[in-house]
């Protein structure tokens, strides 16, 4: 197999790359410099980042650390978002966290925290613009499809 960004032809190791192609495959084959070179490389933590269906990408070890590091925050975001989305929304992203916590173990608040988390990442914004975004809209829809 080739590199399919710089078309080596025979790298010596190749990588998979969460960018979605034209044919609609989510993945791209590269060679290590090319993947190193990517937007979708962490050269802070030396990885590979999460391809996410939408198309987004992100580090999830720099997600674990941001949600870590606001982790105190929990608690009030979900009271926040509690008053802030409809009824239905906040049933809808209380269910999806309630799922999440089976897996992770994670109290409520901090998959919802997550959540928020992950999509700020994913998406090159703060933690404030999400959780702005989620009550002007009264939906839970952003973070959750």
């Amino acid at each position: 197999m080739k590199c399919e960004i710089c078309d080596d032809p025979d790298p010596r190791l190749l990588m998979i790359l969460p960018i979605p192609q034209s044919d609609g495959r989510l993945n791209t084959m590269a060679c290590k410099n090319c993947a190193e070179n990517s937007s979708t490389f962490c050269k802070r933590h030396n990885m590979l980042h999460q391809g996410f269906v939408d198309g987004s990408t992100a580090c999830l070890i720099c997600v674990n650390e941001l949600a870590q590091e606001n982790e105190s925050r929990a608690g009030n975001i979900l009271h926040c978002l509690s008053e802030a989305l409809s009824k239905d929304q906040f049933e809808d992203l209380s269910q999806a966290a309630e799922d999440s916590s089976l897996t992770t173990g994670d109290p409520r608040e901090v998959s919802v925290l997550r959540f928020i988390v992950c999509k700020a990442v994913r998406k090159g914004r703060t933690i404030d613009d999400v959780i702005g975004q989620l009550t002007a809209d009264k939906s839970a829809r952003f973070i959750l499809w």
